[in-house]
């Protein structure tokens, strides 16, 4: 079946042809709208800090597409996404030719120490695809993603993530994870066979926070990545939900600042709870908190191994405790 497809990378003569792929499989309302423009897409390719695999099939049009691009600080953890089969081409092993090119081939081509996807619950389909090419589930991004489709209505119709991970090149180094979420982050490390030593925390030495706000208003999601809280943390949480008021909320905390574990007692009291553990995503790893606007329907997600159910139900069990199930 392969024999009927070709791989190449991204050039700049398929933005245009990219947009019409986007709208044939989301329509107008995939939630980030550079897509649907042709020049910038050509802007943010450069085959390095974005890289795009097209698949071609036998007439020359786009079967399928993946890439790898940079979201974290470690600019060697990179996002695969953009994982897309075109309607004519399901079923026919379209997903696993992008998957080895992103997956298998990128890493050997650009420096890569880790990879995460963002897979979707509201079906399993994608899940199995991301375990059988080496990615393990790290946490859950509850209602993050709006619905891609004719449904709105705020965070009760939006759509749950699973994160997953796989790990190329590690850096053994020490942590500070929070009391509460030692177990969870444990077995993780042991699922991706990585190293990490806990070590205690302690109180901020620096006065100011160190962050950086992502607020999609239109999407009603926002994200606070926190590479070093200082002693105004709670002044800036404050400042950050206030700009973020409706919208499912994410605070990105780097675990190898030792005053992880205070911040994230603020952000416990504040109504945060566990989401996701980062393996390297600050060079050093990170954990997600995340809150929503109204009480997460936990009912909702679908998961494809006990795996991911085993994990789900540890996040629930935090929320339940930061929340009291409210």
């Amino acid at each position: 079946m392969d024999n009927e497809f070709r791989t190449a990378l991204f050039t700049p003569e398929d933005a245009p042809e990219i947009s019409r792929f986007y709208r044939e499989t989301y329509g107008d309302d995939f939630p980030i709208k550079y897509v649907y423009d042709p020049a910038e897409i050509v802007r943010r390719h450069d085959g390095v800090n974005h890289r795009t695999a097209i698949v071609r099939d036998g007439d020359g049009l786009i079967a399928g597409m993946g890439s790898l691009f940079r979201l974290a600080p470690n600019p060697l953890l990179y996002e695969a996404g953009q994982l897309m089969v075109a309607r004519r081409h399901r079923g026919k092993g379209v997903s696993n030719i992008v998957g080895r090119a992103v997956l298998e081939e990128f890493p050997t081509q650009i420096p890569v120490e880790a990879v995460f996807i963002e897979a979707l619950c509201s079906h399993t389909l994608s899940q199995p695809s991301a375990t059988n090419q080496g990615l393990l589930p790290t946490g859950v991004e509850l209602e993050r993603m709006p619905p891609l489709g004719p449904k709105k209505g705020g965070a009760a119709g939006n759509v749950t993530l699973l994160m997953l991970f796989r790990v190329y090149r590690d850096a053994p180094h020490a942590i500070h994870p929070h009391p509460a979420h030692a177990d969870f982050i444990g077995q993780r490390l042991r699922e991706l066979g990585i190293e990490r030593t806990f070590e205690p925390g302690g109180p901020p030495e620096a006065a100011a926070t160190d962050a950086q706000p992502d607020i999609l208003r239109d999407a009603a999601i926002a994200t606070l990545t926190v590479s070093r809280p200082g002693r105004d943390w709670p002044d800036a949480l404050a400042r950050f939900e206030a700009e973020a008021a409706g919208c499912v909320r994410h605070v990105r905390l780097n675990l190898g600042d030792p005053a992880a574990p205070w911040a994230v007692d603020v952000l416990r009291d504040r109504g945060f709870f566990l989401g996701a553990y980062l393996p390297l995503w600050f060079g050093t790893d990170g954990v997600l908190l995340q809150k929503l606007p109204a009480a997460p329907d936990f009912s909702a997600p679908q998961y494809a191994s006990e795996g991911a159910k085993s994990l789900a139900e540890a996040i629930r069990a935090d929320w339940e405790a930061v929340t009291g199930g409210n």
